[in-house]
């Protein structure tokens, strides 16, 4: 009973602060971070391949991925910057399951992106 009780403790806080980290300290400087990145890769100049990397291909493969109910937040008025940083995040949150296989692996990207919608 211990080791069930300890165990369940361990998974609620370990849940927890993996939230807050990837859903609001990762997530917001990500929304920080990627303008700055766009910029310095030729975005002063007027290309902006960030932008067109996660406007054009990474979040329309992502809407189309979880049946459109996050394209208002993807591809909406919230801006391009708002649908990098779910994916990004989000992507770097599937990455921290790979250990669970390939079906583990998928599972944990779209239960990401249902707790960011």
């Amino acid at each position: 009973m211990e080791v069930l009780l300890g165990g369940t403790i361990i998974s609620v806080i370990a849940g927890v602060f993996e939230e807050i980290g990837f859903r609001w300290l990762i997530f917001f400087s990500s929304i920080m971070l990627f303008p700055l990145v766009d910029w310095l890769l030729l975005g002063f100049a007027g290309v902006h391949l960030v932008q067109l990397l996660y406007e054009y291909i990474m979040c329309p493969i992502a809407n189309f991925l979880t049946l459109g109910y996050l394209q208002e937040y993807l591809l909406g008025e919230h801006g391009w910057v708002v649908g990098a940083a779910i994916v990004s995040v989000n992507a770097s949150f599937r990455k921290g399951h790979a250990y669970l296989g390939f079906v583990g692996w998928m599972v944990s990207w779209f239960v990401g992106m249902y707790l960011f919608w």
